[in-house]
């Protein structure tokens, strides 16, 4: 038999005896290679064609039963159910068979059926005694095959192997009638004698096939084996199929095709007349790729292990329509709903467990990767053909079953997900044997430069003055040695009773080795896990202890460029079509066809710019239009990889302006803004002017809490009255605040304000989030207390962790009352010269106005928070260019302006309030470029080392005192009657900017 290993397909046809081995290999795998056929019945070489020789097509017969039957050989993808087959009574049998014959005989002589037909089932029944009488007939010896039993009392432990896949059951040694064999070469022999003993015969490589010795006289109507499949009989093998468990071409669950058969159903059948035409394909279903798995925990002998095969889920509705085609002819001996795997396991397990195989043999080699035949490759499929997009995106609407045992799956090792993605995504590129050298893992690692690589982020292990794996090797030799020089000094003092309190020098230096090194190794073994762990489960947190004053690590610069889209001249109007490599071509056809999702090219392709390039090319040839305005070159595409932005395919430029100085609580800040209207900038920056020349303005933040408000369920008013009560009584807040707070370090629960609506209960958690805008974080902590609200609300129904009473993102009286985020309110009095030398007006005619404009007119307009001029302006050009979320304007815009002369009417006080103001200084988009040099422009970048949330704070006061500006000077304009001047001067343009390139 054929032993192979999964790293080299299979072995080398040259000496398949011989299990070869490499430098790589550390352990054989339990790779076998059997090939079955359905062959003569009288030898047993003939029946069981095993990987002995070099593979070969079988013969074509004349008749098409025979071309057919050679093709397909046994049925070997439909393995009769073995317990089924284990039960026959095969007496009974030939019984019945008997009758069956004798019956038709009386139809004969009766004439209800023709000459032809009665010489037809004769052969038929020659065939049914053949295969049950001889005792080395192809069912005598399929009953010696014990290591194709079938059934989950057998394979158990495979089950457990593929659900927890921590368990490695590669063949490391073997026992065999007494002896113990470890080399490679010695354990194939092992297993090749054993099953050789088990059979019972020395297996031979088939050379003749004598069919006449089956069907000797095969009848008219056999013919109509060899005829195109129909519509109707792939329906059949759909129907038989379990909706949520059997699979179809392309890995499709059977409900999708039950669903979708009078849309899809002419393309379906087109490909598997494609496959049927193709004798290359019905010899891949001649070829089984057997695993071994062990029958029990712990098998160490070659009887204890079991073959299990690999397939693909199109060679096995293939089978199933050939498994129905014969039944028409051999009735009772097929089971037609027996498939090409075992019953009971999924290509999912199959291909898990094997994945886990090649680690157990190939743990150094990036690029083991299991090959599957995919339906493309079967098929022979052009990328442009409409069926795979199709069964593609309906896939991702229907198939959630499916899917969530996939996304439950996790692969221990990077090739595993590879493998994972090459089963459900599978590509004509993605064969390993064809896969470019340019496109492997280290090929891609290869192109990159060290200046297009991300600038690796700074660790504390980066001050020790060796690398860190010396000096935890260094600190743990130290430990030891001190640990065991005390405890046999101690161990003395105690046998000559001398005080443990009495040391030498000696005792003194191995005392201070021992708690320094103990020290280290709690502070810094393992470092690099722990950061791990922490940037996983809390991002947003994870910078929030980094001193602003501390220098960050700029994000990288773009990656070298590609030829794929060349850079463009300003000047020029033309489109070019950008130049592509033959590399980049054959990916964008892909794309551009629907066989290779465009989400996944970063992963793929390991460069995030070129991935941008490639998407932006196929864009272009999918819409026709040519995005040559739209700046590709010049952005760090990696800097926003899982974070910012998917499906790049370029960046937007947005002018940024400085608005100041703004004098705000004895300080100084230049405000950027950026933004596309004209005008905005300088009218803040002239109210900024004003606001300086009276000795500034003073801003205070009144609250502070970030909001989540998920919506439950109880089975009644009564009982969500209950519930609400519960969590408004002061008695249970100490505990819920233990539970909540626990989701992060700087997450700290206020309050919880609580709603009903029915039988459905809305609950508003309030906390600080540090210098985090901190959506996240709260909603963290409210998924810890409502698992903890179910141990006494075990009724309750989680409908939603955001029931919009929260209220983010929408206008909502709950955020105009009782605040969001940060509620400030900013105040400044203006002299009277100073509005009427830089406002030009007076304060008299901006009380009015106010009054009449931002609180009456809104009034009638029914605003929500509108009583303003034009917050939202300044709020949205300021969060644009510092990084926060431009959608959470819509709350942060909240602002009532209020003005009124002081001072004998001679000043005014002109005042903003604002209770919604939703800022961060980490996390999110404050990590991009630009936005953090922003930050930093207004002293507020990344986290206060004295005191966390200080600089989000600090944020939320400028932008109040921007927003005062903005108003004070828009209000000047309008009471001044400058707006429509003004507007007319600096916010409209006679230049075509369509026609500048960037």
């Amino acid at each position: 038999m054929s032993v192979a290993s999964f790293g080299n397909r299979w072995l080398s046809d040259h000496n398949p005896l011989i299990w070869q081995s490499s430098s790589q290999y550390v352990a054989p795998c339990r790779a076998f290679r059997i090939e079955v056929g359905w062959l003569k019945c009288d030898q047993f070489s003939d029946i069981i064609r095993a990987g002995l020789a070099p593979s070969h097509s079988s013969p074509y017969a004349v008749s098409p039963l025979d071309r057919w039957i050679s093709q397909w050989k046994m049925l070997r993808r439909t393995i009769l159910d073995w317990d089924k087959f284990k039960r026959v009574s095969w007496s009974k049998l030939r019984v019945e068979t008997k009758a069956r014959i004798n019956t038709l005989h009386s139809l004969a002589d009766s004439g209800t059926i023709n000459e032809a037909e009665f010489e037809e089932l004769k052969s038929c029944k020659r065939v049914l005694d053949k295969h049950y009488n001889d005792s080395c007939s192809y069912w005598g010896q399929r009953a010696k095959m014990r290591w194709l039993k079938d059934g989950n009392r057998n394979t158990r432990y495979f089950h457990l192997c593929a659900s927890y896949r921590r368990k490695i059951n590669w063949v490391a040694s073997i026992q065999q009638n007494g002896a113990s064999f470890i080399d490679i070469e010695d354990i194939a022999a092992a297993f090749r004698e054993f099953y050789v003993n088990l059979l019972g015969k020395e297996i031979k490589p088939l050379l003749q096939v004598k069919w006449d010795l089956i069907y000797e006289s095969p009848g008219p109507d056999l013919h109509q084996l060899d005829d195109p499949f129909t519509i109707v009989e792939v329906f059949e093998v759909i129907k038989a199929g379990k909706n949520f468990k059997s699979l179809g071409p392309d890995d499709l669950i059977m409900e999708f095709y039950k669903k979708f058969w009078p849309i899809i159903m002419n393309q379906v059948l087109d490909i598997l007349l494609q496959i049927q035409i193709d004798p290359g394909i019905m010899a891949q279903i001649n070829k089984a790729n057997i695993i071994l798995t062990p029958k029990a925990q712990g098998a160490n002998e070659v009887g204890g292990f079991k073959p299990i095969s690999l397939e693909n889920s199109i060679i096995k509705f293939f089978s199933k329509l050939l498994a129905n085609r014969l039944a028409e002819f051999i009735p009772d001996l097929i089971d037609n709903m027996q498939g090409a795997f075992s019953r009971g396991r999924s290509t999912l397990d199959c291909f898990m467990t094997a994945a886990e195989t090649v680690w157990g043999c190939h743990p150094q080699s990036y690029r083991a990767l299991i090959y599957i035949n995919n339906l493309y490759e079967n098929a022979r499929l052009r990328v442009e053909d409409v069926l795979a997009a199709e069964l593609y995106v309906i896939w991702y609407d229907l198939d959630n079953e499916r899917k969530k045992d996939i996304r439950n799956l996790k692969p221990r090792r990077s090739v595993a997900r590879a493998s994972l993605r090459l089963l459900r995504h599978p590509t004509p590129r993605m064969d390993v044997r064809r896969r470019l050298k340019s496109s492997s893992a280290s090929a891609v690692r290869a192109r990159r430069s060290a200046s297009a690589a991300p600038a690796p982020r700074a660790q504390a292990s980066d001050a020790l003055p060796l690398p860190i794996r010396h000096t935890n090797l260094l600190f743990s030799a130290l430990f030891v040695a001190s640990l065991v020089f005390l405890m046999r000094r101690w161990r003395d003092k105690a046998r000559l009773s001398v005080p443990l309190y009495v040391v030498g020098l000696s005792e003194i230096v191995a005392i201070i080795g021992f708690v320094a090194s103990l020290i280290y190794l709690i502070s810094f073994f393992g470092i690099t896990f722990v950061q791990s762990i922490v940037s996983t489960n809390d991002e947003e947190d994870d910078f929030l202890l980094s001193p602003a004053s501390a220098p960050v690590s700029a994000p990288a610069p773009a990656p070298v460029l590609c030829s794929l889209l060349s850079s463009t001249d300003s000047a020029s109007t033309a489109v070019k079509v950008p130049e592509v490599t033959s590399e980049d071509e054959e990916i964008i056809s892909s794309v551009v066809a629907g066989n290779t999702p465009s989400y996944i090219l970063e992963t793929k392709l390991g460069d995030c710019r070129r991935a941008a390039g490639i998407r932006r090319e196929a864009l272009r040839r999918i819409t026709g239009r040519a995005l040559e305005g739209l700046p590709l070159d010049g952005f760090d595409y990696a800097s926003i990889l899982g974070q910012c932005c998917e499906l790049p395919v370029g960046y937007v430029q947005l002018p940024v302006g400085i608005a100041g100085p703004l004098l705000l609580n004895g300080r100084q800040y230049y405000v950027p803004m950026a933004t596309t209207e004209g005008c905005l900038v300088a009218s803040t920056n002239r109210g900024c002017k004003a606001i300086a020349e009276c000795g500034g303005a003073t801003s205070i933040v009144l609250r502070d809490g970030m909001t989540r408000a998920p919506a439950v369920r109880l089975p009644s008013a009564k009982r969500a009255a209950e519930m609400k009560a519960f969590l408004e009584d002061p008695n249970n807040f100490g505990t819920i605040s233990l539970v909540f707070n626990n989701s992060s370090r700087f997450a700290r629960l206020q309050s919880i304000h609580c709603a009903l609506a029915g039988r459905n209960l809305y609950m508003r958690f309030s906390c600080s989030t540090g210098d985090a805008m901190g959506m996240n974080m709260v909603s963290k902590g409210v998924q810890n207390v409502l698992d903890y609200l179910l141990t006494d609300f075990p009724d309750m129904e989680v409908i939603s962790i955001s029931g919009n009473f929260c209220s983010d993102k929408k206008p909502a009286a709950v955020n105009w009352i009782q605040g969001r985020g940060k509620s400030v309110v900013c105040e400044a009095i203006i002299k009277e010269e100073v509005v009427k030398k830089i406002l030009k007006t007076d304060v008299s005619a901006l009380v009015e106005l106010n009054m009449i404009k931002n609180l009456a007119g809104s009034a009638v307009a029914g605003a929500l928070g509108g009583f303003n001029a034009h917050a939202s302006n300044i709020v949205s050009a300021v969060f644009i260019a510092t990084g926060q979320d431009p959608a959470q304007n819509v709350e942060s815009s909240h602002c009532i302006t209020m003005m009124e002369a002081v001072n004998d009417g001679k000043d005014l006080h002109v005042s903003v309030t604002m209770p919604s103001i939703e800022v961060g200084t980490v996390g999110g988009g404050t990590q991009l470029a630009s936005q953090s040099a922003c930050l930093d422009l207004l002293g507020v970048k990344g986290t206060s080392p004295e005191s966390p949330g200080a600089n989000a704070k600090l944020l939320a006061t400028i932008v109040a005192g921007a927003v005062l500006a903005g108003e004070l000077s828009l209000m000047s304009a309008l009471a001044a009657g400058q707006l429509v001047k003004s507007h007319m001067k600096y916010n409209r343009s006679s230049k075509n900017f369509a026609k500048v390139v960037s």
